[in-house]
């Protein structure tokens, strides 16, 4: 499985949306989620960690 196929599993298992992820330097990965509620920085914590 490739690293998209892999955030997008692990996001949607934990009940968002995956929008897009962004590779940046420094290995840095944006994460862009949704979700019908919205999102707060709740929300993207529990990404982040995961």
């Amino acid at each position: 499985m490739d690293l998209v196929g892999l955030v997008e599993k692990t996001v949607t298992g934990l009940g968002y949306e995956f929008v897009e992820l962004e590779r940046a330097g420094r290995g840095l990965l944006r994460v862009f989620i949704d979700h019908s509620n919205g999102i707060g920085v709740e929300d993207c914590a529990t990404v982040s960690h995961q």
